[in-house]
């Protein structure tokens, strides 16, 4: 039996970068309160007023079941509960939801024909600058990277962001998951030495965490792409432009907070994936009031950036 193990890095390889793709040329339609980006056999819809990816489909069929946006807010685990990390970090739990959009644009790059639709918002901490851009290619994968800016009139005394990252719901009948990244339990960035990397396949009931005291759970840290399936293998899969965070839940963030036994945590219609860069570590140093180490923190005096792309993947053409 071995007594230790390790693993090093062989050869650096490169990250996910958007690809413009090969079809026809995309056509833009710009109504009063949507504006959508559509191809040979997909449409991409958002909300002119949120910025959210509202809709996603391939001949026909929807790939989301519930927006793509933004969420900073992340439940305490029993480490956090007692270190007062709710009431610290409190400040970010609707900074997301209360955005304000400040700017919207498309843009077409005429040498590839992808389009990109941007949009710019104030955030109600910190008086800090989020923008969000979506990259569509011509193939119908899309390109999404995020950019915090804190104002800096507010930077003394931000509080620490609980993550940095976006949110968004998959059809639950999608509950095959495979992913190349730390694993294959549960980690976080304090707590990932011992989950090595690999490609790791499992069924959804076996990716989150069902913690006797619903809280927190199941992140994997360092992921390259990852992606859900249904049973004729259509789906989603979602590649990092650098390392990503990623966490899958039958439920919603307001579930957890809402019910404090695991018996009465709901099974909704749709898979709740969180696509993170970074997430606040767990903490525990002890489990009475140590606050988790800070060069596992995210402090909101500093400028994140992150991205990921958006794809399609089996079940016939697209």
């Amino acid at each position: 039996w071995p007594v230790a193990r390790e693993q090093f890095i062989v050869r650096e390889s490169s990250w996910a970068a958007p690809d413009a793709g090969h079809g026809p040329a995309l056509e833009v339609v710009e109504g009063a309160d949507t504006l959508t980006v559509q191809g040979d056999g997909f449409r991409a819809t958002w909300d002119r007023r949120s910025g959210a990816l509202t809709g996603y489909w391939f001949q026909g069929r929807p790939l989301l079941a519930r927006p793509l946006e933004p969420c900073f807010w992340k439940p305490a685990n029993r480490n956090q509960a007692s270190n007062g990390y709710e009431q610290r970090l409190g400040a970010w739990r609707e900074a997301a939801t209360r955005r304000r959009l400040v700017d919207a644009a498309v843009r077409r790059d005429e040498a590839t024909g992808a389009v990109t639709v941007r949009f710019a918002f104030r955030l109600p901490v910190a008086e800090a600058d989020y923008t969000v851009s979506y990259t569509v290619g011509t193939g119908g994968a899309v390109a999404v990277q995020a950019d915090y800016a804190p104002g800096a009139a507010a930077a003394p005394g931000i509080p620490k962001m609980p993550k940095f990252g976006m949110r968004l719901g998959l059809p639950g009948g999608w509950q095959s998951i495979s992913y190349y990244g730390r694993g294959p339990w549960e980690n976080y960035q304090d707590r990932k030495t011992g989950a090595f990397f690999g490609v790791f396949e499992m069924r959804l009931q076996d990716y989150w965490v069902n913690y006797i005291h619903p809280q927190d759970n199941g992140n994997r840290c360092d992921v390259r792409w990852w992606q859900a399936t249904g049973a004729d293998g259509e789906g989603v899969r979602i590649e990092g432009m650098q390392g990503l965070s990623v966490r899958a839940w039958p439920f919603t963030e307001e579930d957890v907070e809402s019910n404090r036994l695991a018996h009465k945590l709901p099974r909704r219609d749709f898979i709740n994936v969180n696509v993170d860069w970074k997430v606040h570590g767990v903490g525990g140093d002890n489990s009475w009031g140590k606050r988790t180490m800070e060069k596992y923190t995210l402090p909101g005096e500093n400028g994140y950036h992150y991205g990921f792309i958006l794809k399609k993947i089996g079940g016939g053409p697209g």
